[in-house]
């Protein structure tokens, strides 16, 4: 019997790229676990924020947050705001957090 990835398997391999710094690896993770017809958390998405953090890429952070669909507009996705934020200091585009 096969196995099937589920979202946690997603979100520790997006954990572990972002770990590793390595965003690209970290979007195709989210790209993966949507075309197995699974819905990124919260998590997953601020994992891969503070992956593209870690290498100052606020463009892909940014678009990441548009479009996410995890709850992260509930009051529980401040952590996902605060990744982006963390974001646009390193990257010095400051504006765009305003």
């Amino acid at each position: 019997q096969k196995l099937r990835p589920d979202i946690a398997m997603y979100s520790a391999v997006t954990s572990a790229c972002d770990q590793m710094q390595q965003w690209t690896w970290a979007l195709q993770m989210l790209s993966l676990a949507s075309a197995e017809d699974l819905r990124p958390d919260a998590a997953m998405y601020c994992a891969t924020i503070t992956a593209c953090q870690r290498v100052a890429r606020w463009e892909a952070a940014l678009a990441l947050l548009m479009k996410a669909d995890c709850g992260i507009w509930s009051p529980g996705g401040d952590v996902v705001h605060n990744a982006l934020l963390s974001v646009f200091e390193k990257a010095t585009q400051w504006e765009l957090a305003l």
